[in-house]
């Protein structure tokens, strides 16, 4: 089950920012992020470098990017990483033989450019993992849309992870978990509402309250488990609560999610943005 969860975690290319994470995923209607370069590149800010990484039951994540800003036109480089404690290696009648680790890179190229109201993004990203002996690389996309009806709201539809492996584990190709996403965003002064509906974790949400310039608040949901290749794989359905504390260019996310084959998981990350 691990193995899998962890090959769904990879070729679904989910935010490596804790706070994106405790937000139940809705945050694809979010403008001017430096964190879409690794969500819905039509959001991706300009002039900024992200780095972040939590630990999520024992795996360890992190995501480095770095954006330009051309007029009405951002460009982005980035690359996902993620390494595994050590697992436990066993033969077909359960006998523990050994252990290996699994890891993984996503290098991604993305951009956009504005129209109006309309901002229109794009990213190609190349998955690379290694299970053991096992080695896998291909190739996906993202295409999203962003239209902001005025300072306050905010709406989103995009085409996520579409894509397919090009050298497969041992013989099968196997398609990326596709996810089609509609949504929109709600945010006034100190707070934010977003609702969202995904193709693999149905509906998706959030609330965020900042109490301060330094402290602040998320609630988020997500209304079903997502599957890869018939098997249950992601730890995201149910409730997630997290904290975030903001310090100059700086912010720490710790929070919880709920349920999931996984049970009740923490997370904790810390970002920095220049």
């Amino acid at each position: 089950m691990i193995i899998f969860i962890l090959l769904s975690l990879t070729h679904l290319n989910l935010p490596y920012n804790g706070k994106l994470l405790l937000s139940g995923t809705a945050a694809s209607s979010n403008t001017e992020k430096p964190e879409n370069l690794f969500w819905n590149p039509a959001g991706m800010g300009g002039n900024a470098y992200l780095a972040s990484a939590f630990n999520y039951s024992g795996v360890l994540f992190g995501s480095f990017g770095k954006t330009w800003k051309f007029n009405s036109t951002n460009l982005g480089l980035g690359v996902q990483l993620m390494s595994s404690e050590t697992l436990t290696k066993t033969s077909p009648t359960g006998t523990p033989i050994g252990t290996f680790n699994y890891q993984s890179a996503i290098p991604l190229i993305a951009g956009n450019f504005e129209i109006k109201k309309f901002i229109i993004g794009a990213k190609i990203l190349f998955p690379y993992t290694t299970v053991d002996e096992y080695k896998s690389y291909g190739l996906g996309a993202d295409l999203g849309v962003i239209y902001s009806l005025n300072d306050i709201i905010t709406f989103s539809t995009y085409l996520r992870n579409f894509g397919n492996e090009i050298e497969p584990f041992i013989s099968e190709k196997e398609e990326f978990p596709v996810d089609i996403r509609l949504g929109g965003l709600l945010e006034k002064d100190k707070s934010a509402f977003s609702l969202e509906y995904s193709s693999l974790l149905g509906i998706c949400s959030f609330f965020s309250y900042d109490l301060n310039k330094i402290l602040g608040f998320t609630i988020g949901y997500n209304s079903k488990i997502a599957k890869f290749n018939g098997i249950e794989t992601s730890a995201l359905k149910g409730f997630t609560f997290g904290v975030n504390i903001k310090y100059k260019k700086m912010t720490i996310s710790a929070g919880i999610l709920m349920s999931g084959p996984e049970g009740l998981a923490e997370t904790i990350s810390i970002c920095f943005i220049h």
